[in-house]
């Protein structure tokens, strides 16, 4: 399956995904993230193979998301790849990324998003807090 530009389009968001692959890089390791006054996520990604799923298919399904129970109950389905991250503080993110993260409610799924033609994902706002 050939992703389009509708996917390789959202490349900054691809920006976010891979912070989220690096451990701990946004996770607030000194607790600066709990008790503070500022926003912060608690995020969960979802890869999935593009043999796996049509980009169609994945697209509808993950607009149909809204908790991060569905998202996992959705994961199972379609075997794809989990990554959580808690305490995201905003400006630990690219700035496409925290305008897109604003533009999302919580419990919902991003845009599909890839750099990787063989694989999809998507991020889902489980908490701000």
């Amino acid at each position: 399956m050939k992703i389009n530009s509708k996917v390789t389009g959202l490349s900054s968001i691809f920006l976010m995904a891979l912070a989220l692959l690096i451990p701990g890089q946004l996770t607030a390791q000194d607790g600066s993230g709990r008790g503070s006054q500022q926003t912060n996520y608690h995020l969960m990604q979802l890869s999935v193979q593009t043999d796996k799923v049509s980009l169609e298919e994945f697209d509808t399904r993950t607009r149909e998301i809204r908790s991060c129970r569905d998202a996992r109950d959705l994961a199972k389905t379609f075997v794809a790849d989990i990554k959580r991250d808690r305490f995201v503080m905003p400006h630990q993110l690219p700035e496409e990324l925290r305008e897109e993260l604003s533009n999302t409610p919580t419990g919902h799924a991003t845009k599909v998003f890839s750099a990787d033609p063989s694989v999809m994902r998507v991020i889902v706002i489980c908490h701000r807090v």
